[in-house]
Parts: C-alpha cells; structure tokens; sequence
C-alpha cells in the first residue's frame, strides 16, 4: 500500500505543480535601489510570464510589479514604502506557497529615497558643484579614455573573475544611475590582449605593469583607446598579506583611466577561516562597495575625509556593528569615511542593514553627481 500511495501521489496534479520550471537568474541591472525604482532582472525566463512571480524577500515579502518580460530580461518595479536594508531578489516558478522552484536569489540593497540625494543651497555649496562640474568637463577634453563614454569590464584570467564580471559591471550600472548618468555605457568585454598575461607572478598582479601594458594597447590603437577598462583579477595586488599589512581590494587610476578589482581576499578569507562555521568570504555587498569607491577615485574624487565640505551634512558614524569576525574592527563607532567617497568596506552594508553609518554622503554625491554632468555635459 506504502509503494502504491507513492505512486498516485507522485502521478497526481499537486506532484506536478513543484516541479522546477527551467527559469534562472544570472544577474541584476544593479546592487541597490530606492522603492519606486525599476530593476531588471537578467537571466533565462522563458517566453512569457505565466505564472512566474518576481519576489523581493527579507524585511518582509514583497511580490514585485512587472513592467516587461523577454526571455532573457525581467524588467520590474520595486514597491513604495520599503524599508533600507538588504533584501533577496529572484522570481518563483508560481506561488512560493505552492512551488518552492525558484530560479535562485541575489543580493539587493533597498536605500532610503532621500539618501545623499539632498540640496543644500548656499553660495558655498554652489560654488563647490560648479568646480566639480567644470573638473568633469575638463576630463572630457583631456581624458581620451572617456571619447566612447564606455566602461569595460575585462576579466583578467578565467573562472572567479570571469564569473563575477556580471556583477561588477551591474554595480557600475547602478552606481552610475544614482549619481544621474545618461550616457556613459558599461559593456562586457573577452579576454584582454596577451600582454597582460605578464604582469601576474606567484599569484600577485604588478599595478605598474598594469599600466605599461594598458598605455601599449592605446598607443597602438588597439584595445582600451577611447574606453575605459574595468579589470577584474584572482591576483593580489602588490603583494600578499603579511601581519596586518595586505593588498587593497582595488584600485582606480584617475591619470591611467582604468579600474583593477581584485578577489584576493575572498580565496585568502575562505582558505585562512576554513574551520569557521562561516569563513568571512569577500561577498557580493563587499565586491559591490569596492567597486562604486573604485569608479569614483577613476573619476578623480578623493576620499572623502580629503574633499573639503563647504556646508553639506556631515557623514553619520555607525555605532550599530562590533565586527567579532577575524579581519574585522572590534570596537564600534567606526571612524572611517564612508564607503563611496573612499573607506572601509564595511560602510556601505552598515547604511543599507541600520540606515545608519555612512552610505554615499551629501557632499561626496553632490561632488560625484556634479563631475558626471560636467563630462556628459561636452
């Protein structure tokens, strides 16, 4: 009887419904959003909808409002009222209470609406998005990276860099969004030219080398002459750790006009930890503040401590996080600038979970808002 009723329950029509329904997210138009903003959704979903539901779940779940469907992009809008924090996006085949398949779920950063996206008006502060305006316009004139307006993500070897190409070039999308850019591209590019194979050793990458080897191909006219690469690499920059001195998650080049994004410290954290129960992994909101800090020192915004502030709010602290794990800062408040105008990799997750801490700050977005509008201005 056992065996039979396995059968008729496998044969019958609540079976068939969970079964999965071929759909699969690869990827997001960008790592963070306001509520009201769009999000498309990249990956396999078939022709139509369906019964397909897009969710966005974590400070509750939320069924998201779909405004296009193609089988390769799934354009929706995220609902009002949402709280910041960090969230999960994906779309389930049907209703989650009936199919639990789903096509897997990314991270996504809801920010308060009003965040560092404020005017403060005074001749001080007027003057300050003026000087930052005319900088962008300069750039334009001089910088020939930026003739094509296009940046290109370029994995430096295959396999994790490959891999997370995607996602580094969804959080250049975003980040160029929120700070009101129009025209500037970002495109995925194969594999750099041989050169470059050169300049890794032992599993360090030379940053000189880097850039001996980018001024080759544009002196050519080769690769990279009006764009501005975004290279990703497994490699450590410079050198490996030793004590407490380590290589950077990354670098921008303001006078080079490239970008080098390194996942070192995800293989390092996961092979160094391995007894944790959690190894502290260099994770998609790390990966993602690296990169928007990365474009803006390409841009030529220092950090943020360095930007002098003609009368904007000051950068909260955070006081929320005590950072137990291996690696990380045992004693909040943290004193570092916020993440986007240069710092800690933690600030930008901090702003997101607490609404508190540093976020992209009203002066750093003015000044990065104002240099974008300069350079799209020509």
């Amino acid at each position: 009887m056992d065996a039979l009723l396995a059968l008729f329950l496998l044969a019958s029509p609540a079976s068939a419904q969970v079964k999965p329904c071929g759909i699969a997210l690869s990827g997001l138009s960008r790592a963070s959003g306001a509520p009201g903003q769009e999000l498309e959704l990249l990956g396999s979903w078939g022709d139509t909808q369906g019964a397909k539901q897009p969710l966005l779940r974590g400070i509750g779940k939320h069924r998201l409002e779909v405004l296009s469907w193609t089988p390769s992009s799934v354009r929706v809008r995220l609902p009002e009222g949402l709280k910041a924090g960090m969230y999960q996006v994906g779309v389930f085949c049907d209703d989650p209470e009936k199919n639990p398949n789903s096509s897997g779920f990314k991270e996504f950063g809801i920010v308060a609406p009003e965040g560092g996206t404020r005017v403060y008006s005074t001749p001080k502060t007027a003057a300050f998005i003026a000087d930052w305006k005319a900088k962008g316009r300069q750039m334009k004139r001089d910088k020939r990276w930026l003739d094509e307006m296009t940046f290109t993500v370029v994995p430096l070897e295959s396999g994790a860099a490959q891999e997370k190409a995607e996602s580094v070039a969804a959080s250049l999308r975003a980040q160029l969004a929120e700070s009101g850019s129009k025209k500037i591209r970002v495109v995925l590019a194969a594999a750099p030219p041989a050169a470059f194979e050169a300049c890794v050793k032992d599993d360090i990458l030379d940053r000189y080398c880097l850039q001996r080897a980018v001024d080759a191909a544009r002196k050519t006219g080769g690769a990279y002459v009006g764009t501005a690469p975004i290279f990703i690499t497994s490699a450590a920059i410079g050198l490996k750790p030793k004590g407490i001195v380590g290589p950077p998650a990354g670098v921008g080049s303001y006078p080079g006009g490239w970008v080098l994004i390194s996942l070192f410290w995800d293989k390092w954290n996961r092979a160094t930890y391995k007894d944790f129960k959690n190894p502290p992994g260099f994770d998609e909101h790390g990966l993602d503040g690296t990169v928007r800090h990365e474009l803006f020192h390409m841009l030529g915004l220092p950090h943020h401590e360095q930007l002098a502030n003609p009368g904007f709010p000051e950068a909260k602290l955070c006081t929320e996080c005590s950072h137990q794990f291996p690696g990380g800062h045992k004693d909040a408040p943290h004193r570092e600038c916020q993440m986007d105008c240069g710092a800690s990799d933690d600030d930008w997750r901090h702003q997101q979970v607490f609404g508190k801490g540093f976020g992209f700050c009203d002066k750093c977005a003015a000044a990065a808002r104002a240099v974008l509008e300069g350079i799209e201005a020509e």
